[in-house]
């Protein structure tokens, strides 16, 4: 079918590389853009929310970490769900930690989005890159972190799960695959329904075969 409508940032300059992610859910569209200047930092990144209403889409808002800093990348991933919209920053320096990575939650109420908490792995370090990949259904969030180390194997990668009770958000589970190795980077995406989460990695080995890719699924039981 035709496109309905070409849809770009009322405040976009050259490299902003808007459109680098993008998600729907309903007449809500959300699109990261990894290199935006905000501020005078450069390539803080953003990410904007679009909304449909008869057939016409507007653009309702831009979406930036509070804490935004030079070189996060923020809109490397997004993903949305009603009205909590989820956007990785897989470049944010928490701590002394450079590079482990961070995803914001903002909330809609009426047509205002406002950040709703800040998450960082329980176990985080530098570079993570926690954030790369997001996904969400309802109140479940899950987030990959191809730049995670798991015992003598760099870059392993690791998947996290988070669970919001109320407007409090909580780490459910770390999430790893059982065969990886070195710069698999498991967790480069992932994507959840209900109780079921897929991660994957094109980065992973299979026999012999070098970057053949393989995809893992998680079933929930309880927590």
């Amino acid at each position: 079918s035709a496109a309905e409508q070409k849809l770009t940032a009322g405040t976009g300059s050259a490299s902003d590389w808007f459109g680098f992610s993008a998600g729907i859910s309903g007449d809500t569209v959300i699109v990261g853009s990894i290199l935006d200047l905000v501020g005078a930092n450069v390539d803080q990144g953003s990410a904007t929310i679009f909304t449909r209403a008869n057939n016409v889409w507007t653009e309702q808002a831009t979406l930036t970490a509070p804490d935004g800093a030079s070189r996060d990348e923020l809109g490397l991933s997004v993903a949305i769900d009603g009205d909590t919209a989820v956007v990785g920053a897989y470049k944010d320096d928490v701590g002394a930690n450079e590079n482990q990575g961070s995803v914001w939650i903002f909330v809609r109420n009426g047509s205002t989005w406002t950040p709703q908490v800040k998450l960082t792995a329980s176990d985080g370090a530098e570079g993570d890159l926690f954030g790369y990949s997001v996904a969400i259904d309802g109140n479940t969030v899950v987030i990959g972190a191809v730049g995670v180390d798991v015992g003598p194997y760099a870059s392993y990668g690791a998947a996290y799960v988070f669970v919001r009770t109320g407007s409090v958000w909580n780490q459910q589970a770390r999430l790893e695959s059982t065969d990886g190795f070195t710069s698999d980077g498991f967790g480069l995406e992932v994507a959840i329904d209900g109780n079921t989460l897929v991660a994957a990695t094109g980065w992973h080995d299979v026999g012999a075969n070098q970057n053949q890719g393989a995809a893992w699924v998680f079933v929930r039981s309880g927590n």
